[in-house]
């Protein structure tokens, strides 16, 4: 049994009260303090800081909202646009048998996907305005059994708290850049490697600084998805004697296939799209540093997403129109440099574009290891895991160094002591189906809150449409790689295959929860006690404390408080 800490008699609960009213409608937070109702509660400052931490969690530093519409446009793009676009096309275009239809039927489902789970995350978001995004919305919505969702997500995110991807690209097109000619596996992961320590240092010795380097690379890769894109229109609009660039793309095989297709290699080409259009799932972990986080969201998420489909469409049009198809097959994770190759000859396009993909690529890495951070520390904030207590400190420079070290040791290892293999298309897989299984849950959480909610209106709400598409699709890509069809690219050697590695570690967590909230309290005959502690820096933990001392016989209070 799980016990909370309630408010002692003497608390002022108006606060308690304009939560659970606020929870059992929607809207957005000048709504709960303009509300006529509620303007005639006599609230003191203490109690609207309350509720603020409560409705949007732990704000930023001097209480400041200072992201707007730009700023949040910028926010989608650089946390979407990584090494995907870079790398995944030729996987894709492996995948789907070398066939421009299926190529761009595979991209048009990422997009409408995204499109889908955008407006999904938005009218959940505009019903849950707070710090967390999905780890939030998945507690919120399935709240029983006690703490089962928070452990699946929390494991989760320690589990997959890594940079793999993008620093094997990184260690690729750096390897390129410097002309060396088909660089080794291993010399591409021991690249990504230093890379990893490279910002693990930086991040945790220095927040500021760290910041600043990512906001440079964000604006960095803005440029560098307009510069290809517009790629794709040198080599249409000029005549080949202008462009000297020989048109590869021919209609008349535009849906003629050149390899065997499957559906669990079209699956894992859906899945390789989606990842790369990602990012716009984690915005809303950062909803409390939002000004008017409904209308911001509202006009920049599906506004940046718009932007960055239509590039998309063009660069992988100019992938297709400028590189002959043999040269897509083998080309691997290279494919973004091998297209400047052609475009501004062997050594400029070599060099400078191989460079500036890498850049991005590690541009990427710094961005998702500072995420990554604060999303563990979070987690060990809870205090369920093991040594959580030190894990989460700002220790030694007051950045989230212990925390730092857990993504960076695991993603280091992954690099250093998997057997050689497709790393790079496994764990784009892995992370991108349980992350899907994720958005289904989501979908369906969705249509149980307006039930549960039948009058209440979400202040964005997502045509009914989108999710049951989203729920259709999830229950299709979950189960479509788990029928029996050829996995030789979604394994590598020693390791199971993606499905059954993502399920497992779903069934870990479950496991986990299990043996920690309900086994070990029946058959040692303790209750679980959760506190908050605040540490030195600050930061306010919880731990949890074994309680021998109790009746089995709970009442009602009991009862209340342990479903908190």
């Amino acid at each position: 049994m799980v016990v909370e800490p309630t408010s002692s008699p003497g608390d002022n609960n108006t606060t308690e009260i304009m939560l659970q009213d606020y929870q059992s409608r929607s809207g957005s937070r000048e709504d709960l303090f303009n509300d006529s109702e509620h303007s005639k509660l006599d609230l003191s400052q203490h109690d609207i800081e309350m509720i603020e931490e409560d409705l949007l969690g732990e704000l930023p530093e001097g209480r400041q909202r200072f992201l707007g519409i730009f700023s949040t446009v910028v926010l989608f793009v650089s946390r979407i646009v990584g090494s995907g676009i870079f790398a995944t096309p030729s996987l894709i275009y492996n995948e789907v048998g070398a066939c421009p239809g299926l190529f761009f039927l595979v991209w048009f489902i990422a997009f409408f996907m995204a499109f889908a789970g955008l407006y999904l995350f938005l009218e959940l978001g505009s019903i849950v305005p707070r710090n967390g995004g999905i780890k939030v919305f998945l507690e919120y919505i399935y709240y029983k059994p006690h703490m089962l969702m928070s452990v699946i997500v929390g494991v989760y995110s320690i589990f997959f708290g890594f940079a793999i991807s993008n620093s094997i690209i990184f260690g690729e097109y750096f390897l390129y850049s410097i002309n060396v000619e088909k660089p080794s596996e291993w010399a591409s992961r021991m690249v990504g490697v230093v890379l990893i320590v490279f910002t693990t240092v930086i991040h945790g010795i220095s927040v500021q600084f760290g910041v600043r380097v990512q906001n440079f690379f964000g604006v960095l890769k803005i440029f560098l998805l307009i510069a290809i894109a517009l790629s794709g229109l040198y080599a249409l609009i000029l005549p080949e004697k202008v462009s000297h660039l020989e048109r590869q793309l021919h209609w008349d095989q535009f849906f003629t296939t050149k390899q065997k297709v499957s559906l669990s290699s079209f699956i894992s080409a859906v899945f390789k799209a989606i990842y790369s259009l990602a990012g716009w799932s984690s915005v809303h972990s950062s909803a409390g540093e939002v000004k008017n986080p409904n209308r911001t969201f509202k006009i920049a998420g599906p506004s940046s997403l718009a932007i960055i489909s239509i590039c998309y469409i063009m660069i992988n049009f100019a992938y297709l129109m400028v590189i002959p198809s043999d040269e897509i097959l083998n080309s691997g994770q290279l494919i973004g440099g091998l297209l400047f190759e052609k475009i501004l000859g062997e050594k400029l396009g070599r060099t400078l574009l191989g460079l500036s993909i890498a850049i991005s690529a590690g541009g990427n890495t710094l961005v998702v290891l500072y995420n990554i951070s604060r999303v563990d520390q979070e987690v060990f904030r809870e205090g369920f895991l093991p040594l959580s207590k030190y894990l989460a400190a700002n220790w030694p420079f007051g950045a989230p160094l212990p925390a730092l070290l857990v993504p960076a040791i695991i993603s280091s290892s992954f690099l250093i002591f998997t057997p050689p293999g497709n790393v790079y298309d496994y764990i784009i897989n892995l992370e991108s189906y349980v992350m899907q299984v994720f958005i289904g849950l989501v979908a369906v959480g969705a249509i149980i809150l307006r039930r549960r909610f039948p009058d209440s209106v979400p202040a964005i709400k997502s045509p009914l449409v989108f999710i049951l598409v989203t729920i259709v699709f999830s229950i299709f890509i979950i189960l479509g790689p788990l029928l029996p069809g050829d996995k030789s690219a979604n394994s590598i050697p020693g390791l199971p295959s993606y499905p059954f590695g993502a399920l497992f570690l779903i069934v870990i967590c479950v496991f986990y929860w299990v043996l920690v909230f309900k086994f070990l309290p029946w058959i040692r005959g303790y209750r679980l006690v959760v506190l908050e502690e605040k540490q030195d820096d600050g930061l306010i933990i919880k731990t949890w404390h074994k309680d021998y001392h109790y009746s089995n016989t709970r009442d009602e209070s009991d009862l209340n408080t342990s479903l908190l």
